[in-house]
Order: C-alpha cells, then sequence, then structure tokens
C-alpha cells in the first residue's frame, strides 16, 4: 500500500465495540443468551485479529520495519516516463538494514519501487545512484542523489513518494544578492566551489547582477553532475564576501526556479 504522501500515514485501529441491549427476556432462555453474548465476544475478537490482515482492509497491518521509496523517472528533454533505468539504494549510515544496498528497474510507466527491512527503528541515510538503461537508442545519464535521509516506516506495504524525478539533476539558481538587506546591484558576483556534489565546466563562475540584486548564479554555464548540495563561496567585484554558501541540487523533474536571496552579510 503506497501513500500519496512525503510522509506515510500512520493509521488507528477501528475499534470494535459491544453494545448490550436491553429487552424483556424469559428466564429459560438466559443461558442460552449468554451463550450467544460469549459467540458474540468470540467473533468481535475475531474482527480484531482479523483487521490487522494486510487484506483485510478493516486498517492497517503493523509489521517489521522497513525503509520503502517509491517514484517516477522522466526523461528531462521530452517527458517521457523512463523504463529499463537502474535505480540503487545504498545505506551510508543509520539504522542497519538486512541489506546495504537493493536495486529496481524502471518499469514500463518509469516507476521504480526500492524497499528493504531494517533491523531497528530510526533513521537511515542513505544514496541512490541512477543509470540509464542499458540499450541502444536510450538516453544515457548517470547521477547520484547524495544526503538522502530516510525514516523507517511500520505499516507493511508503506513507502515514501517521491515527485517525479528527473534524467537530469538541475539547481534552479535565480537568485537576490543583498548586504544587511540592501540590494547589490550593478556588481559583478564570483563563486567558487570549495565542495559538495560536482560541476561540470569547473569550479569558478561568474555573472552579474540587475539594480535589484538579481542575478542566475552559474549563467547556465554549469550543470550539476549529481543532486545535493554544491558548497562554495561568493565574491562580489572579486572580494570575497561569504564562505561556505550551500546550494540545493534535486533531482525533481523540472522544478520550480525559486527566487533565493543571499545574504552576504549573514553570519
Amino acid at each position: 500500500r503506497l501513500e500519496l504522501l512525503e510522509r506515510p500515514r500512520v493509521g488507528l485501529r477501528r475499534p470494535v465495540r459491544l453494545v448490550a441491549l436491553q429487552a424483556p427476556m424469559p428466564s429459560k432462555s438466559l443461558l442460552a443468551s449468554l451463550a450467544s453474548l460469549a459467540s458474540l465476544t468470540a467473533i468481535a475478537a475475531g474482527l480484531l485479529l482479523l483487521g490487522c490482515e494486510p487484506c483485510s482492509g478493516m486498517g492497517p497491518c503493523f509489521g517489521k520495519p522497513h525503509v520503502a521509496v517509491s517514484g517516477v523517472l522522466r526523461d528531462e528533454t521530452t517527458g517521457a516516463p523512463v523504463s529499463g533505468a537502474r535505480m540503487d539504494l545504498v545505506r551510508v549510515g543509520g539504522v542497519a538494514l538486512v541489506h546495504d544496498s537493493v536495486r529496481a528497474i524502471t518499469d514500463s510507466h518509469g516507476n521504480f519501487l526500492l524497499s528493504v527491512d531494517a533491523l531497528d527503528s530510526g533513521k537511515v541515510a542513505a544514496q541512490i545512484a541512477i543509470r540509464g538503461p542499458d540499450r541502444s537508442g536510450s538516453p544515457a545519464f548517470a547521477y547520484r542523489v547524495y544526503d538522502l535521509s530516510l525514516s523507517t516506516l511500520d505499516v507493511v506495504g508503506d513507502a515514501r513518494v517521491f515527485l517525479p524525478w528527473s534524467t537530469r539533476p538541475s539547481q534552479p539558481d535565480l537568485a537576490q544578492i543583498v548586504r544587511a538587506g540592501v540590494p547589490v546591484g550593478n556588481s559583478t558576483i564570483g563563486f567558487q566551489r570549495t565542495g559538495g556534489v560536482r560541476l561540470a565546466g569547473g569550479d569558478l563562475f561568474q555573472t552579474g547582477t540587475d539594480q535589484q540584486g538579481m542575478c542566475e548564479l552559474f549563467h547556465f554555464m554549469a550543470q550539476p553532475l549529481d543532486a545535493g548540495d554544491i558548497v562554495g563561496d561568493i565574491y562580489i567585484n572579486g572580494k570575497l564576501e561569504l564562505r561556505g554558501l550551500r546550494l540545493p541540487v534535486t533531482p525533481s523533474f523540472r522544478p520550480e526556479v525559486i527566487l533565493r536571496t543571499i545574504d552576504v552579510a549573514a553570519p
């Protein structure tokens, strides 16, 4: 059972309540009535047990803790689902799993499901490696999604469902550069990568702000090679202004561009 929420919904078991109806009863049927009441009690107990069956439809079935993620992979250019792609979930820390890595292959609709039992409840630090299908004519791509924190799930069939993922990670980089809240307009902005996700094209990029301090940090010159955080320093007109800026790179399919305010005077 896959919940369509970012976090799985924890259901409550539906209670079964017995209500005794008072009615005139001949004394000679007292023993028979007590027997009937006992039968009802036994049936109710059976229903409570049945309600924990995965296919009973009466409520969630709680089982062993597990980690499960689900989603769909789409081609960044065409938007079509990608079948036959390899998806590898790799544990790098946190709660131990029965297997430290599991693989799924996307189906004809681009869907994937990665699931593995955990040895305890808690958080799992993980990565997901994505690679294009091994067939001619298919798009060639490969990247890794870093810094995933996944909570174990207790309900049988539950999974964390991601928004659609792309064959190419992206960093929507529209930003406004400010100093103590005041826009830094008409200035040359440099970004020097110092760590985190790698960028195609090098580690140093330069752009300029308009009168309102708006700019595209990489000006379409850089393509992230993986999903996670890019770490770097901001220079304004050649002067170092901010160290250790973290910019998130997402695997999401065609994410919305979000205006990011970067205050170089922030501590």
